[in-house]
């Protein structure tokens, strides 16, 4: 198995406007048969992987030789924030071993940083093509009473194995 590195830093300023309340028919079967994975189905609901396949079909394939990082929502746990995110392969080949460091930024400054390192035996293998959501835990995040969470972002820089 090669080990590939690359570092992308992708400063992706979304501000999502009404993501979180915007209503999803729970009773809408998912047929669009697209490439949506998750070994962590158990942590999203029925609403939250429709809302994932939702936002598949807006940004469509992923880019081609590259991994793309596509921050969905946010909210407050705890002390801290969760965000999710939606994880492309671009490349020919499956990746596994994921890892690296994340930075979520609210209002165009940092708030948060992390390591983190997505193993096969908890991530599974991102097959070409495929998409995966996964929530990122950022605890203790200071911000300010008058914070806007909804303008966030994130900056991320990887290294994986390719199988």
């Amino acid at each position: 198995m090669n080990k590939y590195f690359i570092t992308l830093i992708f400063i992706i300023l979304v501000t999502i406007s009404g993501c979180g309340t915007k209503e999803i028919e729970l009773e809408r079967e998912r047929s669009s048969g697209l490439p949506i994975a998750s070994n962590q189905e158990t942590e999203f609901t029925k609403q939250e992987l429709m809302k994932l396949e939702e936002v598949l079909l807006e940004i469509g394939d992923a880019p081609k030789e590259i991994i793309s990082v596509h921050p969905i929502s946010i909210k407050k746990v705890n002390n801290g924030l969760q965000v999710t995110a939606l994880l492309q392969n671009g490349f020919s080949e499956s990746i596994q071993n994921l890892s690296g460091n994340v930075k979520l930024l609210v209002a165009g400054e940092i708030v948060s940083s992390k390591d983190f390192s997505l193993k096969k035996e908890e991530f599974g293998v991102l097959e070409s093509g495929q998409s995966k959501p996964w929530n990122f835990l950022f605890p203790e995040v200071q911000l300010g009473d008058k914070a806007d969470i909804s303008d966030f972002s994130l900056a991320v820089g990887f290294s994986y194995d390719i199988q």
